[in-house]
């Protein structure tokens, strides 16, 4: 399997045991540039383009199983649209778990340096948790959704290699 193809080529289709390697390596790839801003501040402005490649990976990666399961991949839109809502819910209700008090944060009387410090504060306080709430979310939609979807077409053997269908009679 081509991890490259896998996870950059929106084309083809791909089944559910593809699907699932691509999620995980996603699942991994999100967890872990959630916490480089930990190891370094100036890593988070690297983890911001990693992310944006990665929201990419993900869409290709639906468009394929979707195409798998024999749907539109235009479905993708509203996965992502209810992945966001159902990450944000749960991000919020581990925050509100936390007590983070973003008002009272924010309130650091006009001096630029104080909101500084409490944002990093925060940052340290949450980081962690929302991105170990995250990844569950990420996981749960993907397997959840890739479970629900059939396993797809006759030529599902081609689509697990990562090749488009057959679209001609078979070769004798």
């Amino acid at each position: 399997m081509n991890i490259g193809a896998l996870l950059f080529n929106p084309k083809g289709a791909v089944g559910k045991s593809a699907f699932l390697t691509g999620a995980v390596i996603l699942v991994v790839v999100g967890f872990l540039t959630a916490m480089a801003p930990l190891v370094n501040p100036l890593l988070g402005v690297l983890a911001f383009f990693v992310g944006l490649v990665a929201i990419y990976c993900w869409v290709a990666l639906w468009i394929k199983r979707l195409h798998g399961a024999g749907a539109s991949g235009w479905w993708t839109v509203l996965i992502v649209l209810g992945w966001i809502i159902v990450d944000s819910v749960v991000e919020f209700a581990v925050l509100g778990a936390l007590g983070i008090d973003f008002a009272g944060m924010m309130s650091g009387g006009g001096d630029f340096a104080e909101m500084m410090a409490q944002m990093e504060a925060m940052t340290e306080q949450v980081l962690l948790p929302t991105s170990i709430s995250s990844a569950i979310v990420s996981l749960a939609v993907a397997l959840g959704l890739n479970a629900i979807l059939p396993a797809g077409r006759e030529a599902n053997r081609a689509v697990e290699d990562d090749q488009s269908p057959p679209s001609g009679p078979p070769e004798s």
